[in-house]
């Protein structure tokens, strides 16, 4: 949190794509902004509203997700300068 303000401190995230994801996205990485505490829950929803056709191609379950080369679950917590990287 920022210090007396009350508000969760802004983080830094990299998102990269592997080929598969990169044709549907039309990019390999980005950078994006969150707030402290935000889960990877949240950037992946995110993510699915943005490019509904992931979803559609690719179902949940089929997508890997590592943070920092470490495989991750959907609940854990981004921290600033992570990289998550989807892959199929």
């Amino acid at each position: 949190m920022l210090k007396n303000s009350g508000m969760p401190r802004p983080i830094n995230i990299i998102v990269k794509y592997d080929k598969e994801l990169e044709k549907i996205i039309g990019t390999k990485e980005y950078s994006v902004m969150m707030s402290e505490g935000s889960t990877l829950m949240y950037l992946l929803q995110n993510i699915f509203m943005a490019h509904p056709e992931i979803e559609e191609k690719h179902p949940p379950g089929t997508i890997g997700i590592s943070i920092n080369g470490i495989l991750s679950t959907t609940n854990a917590l981004l921290m600033d300068g992570d990289t998550v990287t989807f892959s199929v």
